[in-house]
């Protein structure tokens, strides 16, 4: 029945393997382990027309170890790093070409941008400025398929409650009392962000948090999908009224957006046939 389905991360790695093989025939993925395939290079895992040094020295700064390792994470067909990068990529040679959110005149972009908030030091897959406004943005690819439990440092009870945003604070109390329940969404990597996000509330007139996530094209078929959205939304209604606001769409989404307006066509055009798919 529509809407119902079930998938595993595992089930979703092997088919969008299988639909990168399909599609492209020439590119000979290289073993990884027993089962796993991967991307042969760099060169081959990246788009045409991305700075890969300008990438490379942007993941180098991350916590995940992304092209670490003979076949490091970011070569296989479904990592999340990579879908974050070929997508946003041209963005870090030229910000203006960047449109999201409604928003668009961007000045400044970084992929794996680091963002303290007083207690640790997490990375949001890429942040953009312009003058007035902070965009800092969470990307992610198949991890809504694995369930969330959202944990908390004990230190982030006294960093939220001088954050001097009441409804940010109480965002947190309310996710960490469990009173709202979260499953798929991130909760807690969010708010550890927009927190983050929340330092720089004397640098700049507009905090921004994004959230950005993949979904196939039968995504209406599969339930965590429905579960995504709803808990999207209602993490928006927790942060509404905010010092740091929080929107979201999905990448199916932004791609129609892109398209429309005609935002770089021809990188669009390469994504789309790398990236969309059922599952």
């Amino acid at each position: 029945m529509s809407g119902e389905r079930k998938i595993s991360s595992t089930t979703a790695k092997k088919r969008i393997t299988e639909t990168i093989q399909s599609r492209f025939p020439d590119v000979a993925l290289a073993p990884k382990g027993k089962t796993a395939l991967y991307y042969p290079n760099l060169k081959t895992a990246l788009l045409p027309g991305i700075d890969s040094e300008l990438v490379k020295a942007d993941l180098k700064q991350g916590a995940g170890g992304e092209l670490r390792g003979d076949l490091p994470p970011f070569h296989a067909p479904y990592s999340s790093a990579a879908l974050c990068v070929n997508v946003f990529g041209p963005a870090r040679t030229d910000p203006t070409v960047l449109e999201i959110y409604g928003l668009s005149g961007f000045s400044d972009f970084a992929f794996e941008k680091k963002m303290p908030t007083g207690i640790s030091h997490p990375h949001l897959d890429f942040a953009a400025t312009t003058g007035s406004t902070l965009l800092g943005v969470e990307s992610k690819y198949l991890e809504p398929l694995d369930l969330k439990k959202p944990s908390f440092e004990v230190a982030y009870e006294e960093a939220f409650a001088n954050c001097e945003c009441p409804v940010l604070n109480e965002a947190y109390l309310s996710v960490k009392a469990g009173k709202q329940s979260f499953e798929r969404l991130d909760v807690a990597q969010l708010l550890k962000h927009a927190l983050g996000l929340n330092q720089k509330r004397n640098e700049f007139e507009s905090l921004i948090l994004g959230s950005v996530y993949w979904t196939p094209t039968n995504a209406s078929e599969f339930s965590v999908y429905t579960t995504m959205r709803e808990e999207t939304e209602r993490f928006a209604n927790l942060l509404e009224g905010s010092r740091v606001q929080f929107v979201s769409t999905t990448y199916p989404q932004l791609w129609d957006e892109w398209e429309e307006k005609k935002v770089m066509p021809e990188h669009l055009a390469r994504v789309r046939e790398r990236y969309e798919m059922e599952l």
